[in-house]
């Protein structure tokens, strides 16, 4: 009966409710009694619970109502309603739902940051472009837990469309779709083109010059449903997608590998500077890997080039030392996101005899051997590694994913990936070359299904029928060796 009348009362009065978007001080003790006996409540059990010495001790409103839906039941004999609370403290009942769940009584300690400055503000934006610039658009959900990880600064949900909102000239929210969907349209004429060119460069690269390279990132968020992203203003709402378990990158992993089964030195980008605490943990900088630490950790022009200067190329020109492979051209496949695909670095590598070759859009999970295999095996050992007790929980991650990338890249796994990709090692020549076996691909279900579906250009968005695979440094290649090689 007691609860029946209360309900009553909640709906029969007419009390003004106003939102609070700051804390409020304690209210008046008197003036929750009045409240509270206002709600049939019995006198003697209202004057009980407000006279408790930690009820009075409350400098602040939530720490009341907090005390009220802690205590309530004892002292009334029925569990408080969102809306009972909002009748005795004249707030609306979300405002009730905010302060249970966050539990906060007082506010957060004085001189806590809780605005990003104009400098962490750009970082993120930028942090944002090249998310999707690496084809990982930042989900909605995932911007608060970054911001609280990277700054250390918390906010409520409502914040992240005010800064996007307040940015409106650089970033919107947008809905995106899985990538696999757009892995499982490809046009015919894509494959079929791939595969001619593919016939032409068959045998004409020796297997310890033909190179396979990409980065893999590492996150712990991963859907394979439709998001909110947050992606660049001028983006096209059309051919925004999102890849199915990698999504964020909080540490960017380069791997190159060659079709004779060997593996170039990693680089690993993280956020924070781990070089020291991996070096304690047998990992040396520059022998085991490379250590690179940036604040949006993603690969750039700036680390490509320089990995390419420093890893790559002393690499085959350590290798054309050998008089087999002296005056013999190296081949690259890769993908052609946009830090590959510079004009820097299309000169830079056929300043070196490196001939570019990169798949079709959205083809690297039928051609790239790193895609096909390597970096599989990689994500499956390093599910099944043991969380890190290290207390540097970058310096833990990293050192769990290199023991994956150990563990992965051995020459049996390496040729085989070659293989499966239809690029496989002719033993029987000095020195050993490529040869494209097109049957590879065709033993592949996913590459069958896939041309099966004989897919048109129309059934894509311009800006992927218009971007450029296959050897797209050719010309450079003419200008810095005029007539010695042709395709």
């Amino acid at each position: 009966m007691i609860m029946l009348n209360v309900l009553k009362y909640v709906k029969t009065q007419n009390i003004s409710f106003f939102l609070v978007f700051s804390m409020t001080e304690a209210l008046d003790i008197d003036e929750i009694k009045t409240s509270l006996v206002n709600l049939n409540l019995s006198p003697r059990n209202v004057i009980y619970i407000c006279n408790q010495e930690e009820f009075q001790s409350k400098q602040f409103r939530n720490g009341q109502l907090l005390y009220l839906y802690n205590h309530w039941e004892d002292a009334f004999g029925f569990k408080p309603t969102s809306s009972l609370l909002a009748a005795v403290f004249k707030i609306p009942e979300s405002d009730v739902c905010r302060i249970i769940a966050q539990g906060k009584e007082t506010p957060e300690k004085a001189g806590r940051n809780t605005l990003l400055s104009e400098e962490q503000a750009n970082d993120l934006i930028q942090f944002i472009l090249l998310q999707q610039e690496h084809g990982h658009p930042l989900p909605v959900s995932a911007l608060l837990p970054h911001v609280e990880a990277e700054y250390g600064i918390s906010h409520t949900r409502g914040w992240e469309r005010y800064f996007v909102k307040k940015h409106a000239d650089q970033i919107k929210i947008a809905r995106s779709s899985p990538e696999e969907d757009n892995r499982l349209v490809v046009p015919r004429v894509f494959l079929d083109q791939y595969i001619l060119a593919m016939r032409e460069l068959s045998g004409k690269f020796c297997s310890e010059l033909c190179f396979n390279l990409d980065e893999m990132g590492s996150s712990e968020y991963e859907d394979a449903k439709c998001l909110d992203v947050i992606v660049n203003a001028t983006a096209d709402p059309d051919e925004i997608e999102h890849p199915v378990s990698r999504a964020i990158h909080h540490q960017t992993l380069l791997a190159t590998v060659t079709a004779a089964g060997d593996h170039l030195l990693p680089v690993l980008v993280t956020s924070t500077k781990i070089e020291d605490k991996m070096h304690l943990l047998g990992y040396r900088q520059g022998q085991d890997v490379c250590f690179v630490q940036r604040h949006v950790p993603y690969m750039d022009s700036r680390i490509f080039i320089g990995y390419l200067e420093t890893i790559l190329i002393p690499f085959i020109q350590e290798k054309r030392r050998d008089p087999k492979y002296a005056n013999k051209f190296a081949i690259l496949f890769l993908d052609s996101c946009s830090t590959h695909v510079t004009q820097n670095v299309k000169e830079l590598l056929a300043r070196h005899g490196v001939i570019m070759v990169c798949f079709p859009p959205h083809t690297t999970n039928l051609f790239q051997p790193l895609d096909l295999v390597l970096f599989g095996v990689i994500k499956h050992i390093l599910s099944s590694l043991e969380r890190s007790d290290e207390v540097n929980k970058q310096a833990g991650f990293a050192k769990k994913l290199l023991q994956a990338y150990e563990r992965a890249m051995t020459s049996g796994n390496i040729r085989g990936a070659f293989e499966r990709a239809g690029i496989v090692s002719d033993m029987t020549k000095d020195p050993s070359t490529i040869e494209f076996v097109e049957q590879k691909l065709h033993e592949n279900p996913q590459f069958q299904a896939i041309y099966n579906a004989n897919k048109t250009l129309d059934d894509i968005s311009a800006r992927r029928r218009n971007q450029p695979f296959g050897l797209i440094n050719k010309d450079e290649i003419n200008h810095f060796f005029p007539g010695t090689f042709t395709i």
